[in-house]
Formats: structure tokens, C-alpha cells, sequence
């Protein structure tokens, strides 16, 4: 079952004349003219229709050939971003386009969505935060899991270190809010908590650890939720009014 995480940041009239002159033609045998024009007409329906079919099956045809062609120059790249050979993953080599390239020729495809989310963890890893944001902003995953855990909470951790708070709670309470469980929510919600420790808003803080302690005792982080709670549970109390 989801639970709701809510955290805040903030025609023509035709004359008898007319119909009678018209009743009159319906009334006459249909020329050879007419005959003709139907049948023509019936003829080109049935070619656009064809063509439409076949303009389909050849736009399907070639989003294939996309896809596998993106999907076999990937492969390498990754391997090299898995090696952490950044330059050869980024920029490609004889042996492989590298991940920019592969963005810019097939974007739409899985692959070169993936490419994407490769370029923009290469960005952070060199601290061009900016660069990473314009890149994940292009992406679409069409799991929202995935979406909020691969790129959400990636764009916060980006603004986060560019000193944007303001915009990485945003992204971190995007996160948090799509499809809460155990294992995600409680991430964001302490860099959530982190941030306003930082701020030196330790109740909004504490406020974070005890949704994570009520809501989800079964996460990975319970015991070391427990510990910040108990920290600042004792720190606010101990502040003046």
C-alpha cells in the first residue's frame, strides 16, 4: 500500500425550392460520371489506407532498427563507465561512439535515454553540476520508480552541491513522494533532513526522522534513523523558546 509522504518546502437552411430540386436528383439514375468518380474514390481510400498502413510498419520497422542499432554501440561505453574510463565512456573511441554521441543520434530511443543518465553521473563525478541537471533534464523513464530514484533525486544531489537548496528540496520531495517504500523514501527524506540540519532548522529535521521511525520501521536505516531522532528530539528541547 502507498502512503502519502507530504513534506514542506512551499449549417445551412436549405428553401423548399431547393429541397424539391434536390429530391428530383436523387430521384435520377446515377450517370456513368458518378459511377465512375465512386468507384475511383472507393479505389484511393483503399491505397491511402494502404499507405497509411505501410508508412506505419515502416516507422515500427525503423524505431526497431534504432533500438537495436543504440543498444549494440552502448555496450561499450558502459563498460568503460563501469571501469571508470570516463573520456573513453564519454567520448567514444574505434571501438565505440561513447555516450554523447549515442545521445545526440539516437535520443529517443532506451539506449539513448541511458546515455543520458551516464552523462550526467560522469558530470557530478567531475562536479559540473550544471551540466548534469541539463542532461537529466532530458530524460524519461517511463517507471516512475526509476524515474524518481535515477533522476529526481540525482537532479537534488546536484543542487545540493551547487549550494541550491531551495531546488534540491524540491527534487527531494519528488522523490520521496513517488510511490513511498522502505527502501527509497527514506533516503531522500534524510537528505531532506540533512539540508535543514545545515539550515539550523533542527525541528523540520527531527520531523523527517520521526516520519521515517512511524512509517517505515522496516528500512535499512531504522537504527541510525533512531539515533538522529533521539540527537535532536534532545537538542530542541534543550533550545530556548
Amino acid at each position: 500500500m502507498s502512503k502519502k509522504i507530504k513534506i514542506n518546502v512551499d449549417n445551412s437552411i436549405s428553401s423548399s425550392k431547393g429541397s424539391t430540386t434536390r429530391e428530383r436528383k436523387d430521384q435520377q439514375p446515377q450517370s456513368l460520371l458518378s459511377k465512375y468518380i465512386n468507384s475511383t474514390t472507393a479505389i484511393g481510400i483503399i491505397i491511402l489506407l494502404g499507405l497509411i498502413i505501410g508508412f506505419f510498419k515502416f516507422r515500427e520497422a525503423r524505431i526497431n532498427r534504432n533500438e537495436q542499432d543504440a543498444q549494440e554501440a552502448i555496450w561499450r561505453s558502459q563498460k568503460y563507465f563501469k571501469n571508470k574510463q570516463f573520456d573513453n565512456a564519454l567520448q567514444g573511441d574505434d571501438l565505440t561512439p561513447g555516450f554523447l554521441a549515442i545521445a545526440k543520434k539516437w535520443p529517443s530511443t532506451k539506449a539513448g535515454q541511458l546515455a543520458y543518465y551516464y552523462i550526467a553521473l560522469i558530470y557530478i563525478d567531475r562536479k559540473m553540476y550544471q551540466e548534469a541537471v541539463q542532461y537529466l533534464n532530458k530524460i524519461r523513464f517511463p517507471n516512475p520508480v526509476i524515474q524518481s530514484f535515477s533522476v529526481w533525486g540525482i537532479k537534488g544531489d546536484a543542487y545540493s552541491e551547487m549550494g541550491n537548496y531551495q531546488e534540491a528540496l524540491v527534487w527531494y520531495q519528488k522523490a520521496a513522494n513517488t510511490s513511498p517504500n522502505s527502501q527509497i523514501t527514506p533516503v531522500y527524506l534524510k537528505k531532506i533532513a540533512a539540508i535543514w540540519e545545515d539550515l539550523g532548522e533542527l525541528e523540520k529535521a527531527k520531523n523527517c526522522y520521526q516520519l521515517i521511525s512511524q512509517e517505515f520501521p522496516d528500512s535499512p536505516d531504522y537504527e541510525d534513523t533512531q539515533k538522529h531522532l533521539g540527537f535532536l528530539t534532545t537538542t530542541v528541547e534543550r533550545q530556548p523558546s
